[in-house]
């Protein structure tokens, strides 16, 4: 850096060089400045890392399901070049037949049987082709190129392709009331059903007690519109003034806790709205239209969607105690789950429930289990329910029914499917009828043991003996559909047979099954959810709901009431 002089006429020198310390200051806080401004970068970049890897998870997960297509489809190709290669076989052998020990009748006659094979071998080619176009044509159908609906697309993340085309061109507008919208605003009525008169006791400025006799006769008043015997109820409140004759001052009457709008909307309604989101699983926009028909409550979407965050929020502390006495106390529990999307993106209902008692949970990875899950564990044989320690499991043999039944259809020569159908619905009819015991005390129990073994060794055996499948890849020997059931079912018989020696277990999971279909109504009616509160929101009301449902309860008194009532009616107190 330059130097600045001054000569002076006493011929001293002056230097007028900026302070150095004053230089490095600035060029320190600069540093600081841009160190800060890097590490926002950084953390922006690995952000973009982690959805990058969310992604591939995705793709990955998209890939296998096109590697068991292909797989599938490679079957089918096969099957046809084995076809073909038998019809070139015989048309070779036909065509090397000396043709000196062909008489003239035979050559005569041989052609036309050529030719007959031939068109025979070709019109299956061709059916068999047919047959092959028609099942990709299917494959390639969904809501956005058929008239399928979009509950038929299935969990799979659509191609990027489809995900961004649009029939309809884009408005430009934001979602929500537009620029100029004519907004609306709940109106006092003139006619109220009832009318509650306030009067203040004490004078707000200097404590003094206020008589009946120095009312001013002024007042504000403010409404309620709630239901009462399933018809509209509005209740107005009134708050007069009195006046204090030590102060000479004026005081109101203040509103009541609950009457906090000049109309709020009563507890009952907003019950009534809860009970047609959760329960009857109404959109919003249909729960304005009905209360605007029948009703005549206009109200708009974003009121509805608040009634219901509202509402779900007094009974979270609810839900956390059902969740933790289904999770934590309960000696058997149903478990499953259902995936369903949020603004688009795939998310996971999981339920974990009772005979008396209902706990939804809303997460965005399948695998986000329950917290502190004891006792026996009735599932669908998901494997990562297996993760879960210091737990008993306990099958769905429903879906051990269905999976023998395909078997069936698909190889009706394999009988030990049918076999073992009849097995698992006597030892269901026994269940029914003994309740469940030790095995060593029922003979009949000790032979039904014997006998599923005893099918599921000659199942195996069976299978062992057919000739091995052919695969492209490397790796372990791919097995038949029957084959993997079989040892399934080998393998985790003590699982598959729990209802036997327990009561308490049930012979399917269908409890959990059941408290989850609503959520698949609700997809075909309403859709996706626009949030991931609103969603969560539901999850919450829904599991109030149900559990009221299953205890004979009624839903709009068990709505209306407070955390510790609540709790009382549950009995989780």
């Amino acid at each position: 850096m330059g130097v600045s002089l001054k000569v002076k006429s006493d011929d001293s020198v002056e230097n007028t060089q900026p302070c150095r310390s004053h230089l490095f200051e600035s060029d320190k806080q600069w540093y600081v400045s841009r160190f800060d401004d890097l590490c926002d970068e950084l953390t922006k970049l690995r952000g973009q890392l982690a959805e990058r890897d969310e992604q591939l998870i995705k793709l990955r997960g998209q890939l296998a399901e096109r590697d068991e297509q292909l797989a599938e489809r490679d079957e089918q190709l096969a099957e046809l070049r084995h076809k073909l290669s038998q019809n070139e076989r015989r048309d070779q052998e036909v065509s090397q037949e000396p043709s000196s020990k062909k008489s003239n009748e035979s050559q005569g006659c041989s052609e036309p049987q050529k030719d007959d094979a031939t068109n025979q071998a070709d019109e299956e080619i061709a059916m068999l082709q047919q047959a092959l176009d028609e099942a990709n044509r299917r494959l390639k159908q969904n809501s956005s190129n058929s008239s399928k609906p979009p509950s038929s697309d299935g969990l799979a993340k659509k191609p990027a392709a489809d995900r961004n085309r649009s029939l309809r061109e884009k408005s430009g507008k934001k979602p929500g009331g537009q620029a100029g919208h004519q907004g609306h605003t709940c109106q006092p009525r003139t006619d109220p059903d009832q009318i509650d008169d306030h009067f203040p006791d004490t004078c707000r400025h200097c404590g003094s007690k206020l008589d009946g006799d120095d009312v001013t006769g002024n007042h504000s008043s403010r409404q309620i519109i709630d239901l009462k015997d399933g018809k509209v109820h509005v209740i107005e409140h009134r708050a007069f003034e009195r006046h204090c004759s030590c102060c000479q001052e004026i005081t109101r009457a203040p509103y009541p806790e609950s009457v906090k709008a000049p109309v709020p909307y009563g507890p009952e309604l907003m019950a009534m709205v809860c009970i047609l989101h959760a329960e009857i699983q109404l959109p919003v926009n249909k729960i304005v239209r009905i209360l605007e028909l029948f009703l005549k409550i206009r109200i708009s979407e974003g009121t509805v969607t608040a009634m219901c965050r509202k509402t779900a929020q007094r009974l979270e502390p609810v839900v956390e105690k059902l969740e933790q006495k289904v999770c934590r106390d309960s000696k058997v529990k149903n478990l499953d789950e259902t995936g369903f999307r949020v603004n688009g993106r795939l998310h996971w209902l999981h339920v974990v429930a009772t005979r008396r008692l209902t706990v939804y949970r809303i997460s965005e990875k399948r695998g986000e289990m329950f917290p502190k899950l004891g006792g026996c564990l009735v599932h669908d044989h998901w494997k990562p329910y297996y993760k879960v320690e210091g737990v008993k499991h306990a099958l769905c043999n429903a879906h051990h029914l269905r999976e023998l039944q395909l078997v069936s259809d698909l190889n009706p020569e394999e009988k030990w499917a049918g076999r073992m159908q009849q097995l698992l619905c006597r030892m269901n009819r026994w269940k029914k009828k003994k309740k469940g015991g030790d095995p060593d005390n029922f003979p009949e129990l000790r032979g039904m043991s014997e006998e599923y073994d005893r099918i599921l060794d000659q199942a195996i055996q069976h299978y062992e003996s057919l000739p091995p499948l052919n695969q492209k890849s490397r790796g372990k020997q791919k097995k038949r559909k029957g084959h993997n059931l079989a040892v399934r079912l080998q393998e985790y018989k003590e699982d598959t047979s729990r209802f036997l020696t327990d009561p308490e277990v049930p012979f399917t999971n269908n409890q959990a099954e059941n408290d989850l279909r609503m959520m698949k109504v609700r997809q075909k009616i309403s859709g996706c959810f626009r949030t991931y509160q609103g969603a969560k929101d539901y999850a919450v009301l829904r599991s109030i709901v149900n559990t009221a449902k299953k205890q004979s309860l009624d839903l709009v008194k068990t709505v209306m009431s407070s955390p510790d009532q609540m709790l009382a009616k549950f009995e989780l107190k």
